[in-house]
């Protein structure tokens, strides 16, 4: 990408801190996700761990 740093300096601190911090709880989700397939398994872990998704995802939105 041609003037990266001087793109990430026009966005400023604010932005690239939520970056960093959205991007961080984003990879601990993941991690999560992994090891609640390890102890739970494929089958029970996708069932759980998808619906908790789509609970939260959809009464998240109307307390947002």
């Amino acid at each position: 990408v041609p003037n990266l740093f001087q793109a990430y300096g026009r966005a400023g601190a604010k932005v690239l801190f939520l970056v960093m911090v959205f991007g961080s709880c984003w990879g601990v989700g993941q991690i999560a996700f992994g090891k609640g397939l390890h102890y739970l398994g494929i089958g029970m872990g996708f069932s759980l761990q998808i619906g908790l998704i789509i609970v939260v995802g959809s009464l998240g939105a109307p307390v947002h």
